[in-house]
């Protein structure tokens, strides 16, 4: 579902989770720790500021449906950035219309994974965006 392939990450990689559910955010730490290393927002916002701040993840994994910037918004800020335009969104959310998905690859969405998922899937999906 990727427009433009990602280039192959090696070494440590870093990832930021976004999400507003802390049951469903405890289970992505614990999967996605198994591939790097992880930092969490809760919502939107909170994921711009920490990637201003310094922390530039190879892999943003986003719900949808959170306060404050929801992860379409998130995404679209990520891709209008010349500096973040290049990092992989996954988009991991309850929401899996295929109106939904056209939203979430328009708003510049790599992958689109929806809920529930396992951790197979989970992995999967973002050892994809990492290009490995």
């Amino acid at each position: 579902m990727s427009s433009v392939p990602s280039p192959p990450v090696t070494g440590p990689v870093k990832l930021l989770v976004v999400e507003d559910d802390d049951q469903i955010l405890a289970l992505e730490v614990r999967i996605l720790g198994k591939v790097g290393t992880v930092q969490v927002a809760r919502d939107g916002a909170e994921a711009l500021a920490r990637i201003q701040g310094g922390y530039v993840p190879d892999v943003v994994v986003t719900d949808v449906m959170m306060p404050v910037m929801d992860g379409l918004a998130l995404a679209r800020q990520l891709k209008l950035d010349p500096s973040t335009s290049n990092i992989p969104v996954v988009m991991l959310t309850a929401r899996g219309s295929p109106q939904d998905v056209n939203a979430g690859v328009h708003a510049g969405a790599h992958h689109y994974l929806t809920k529930p998922f396992t951790p197979a899937q989970l992995l999967g999906t973002v050892q994809r965006a990492l290009g490995r």
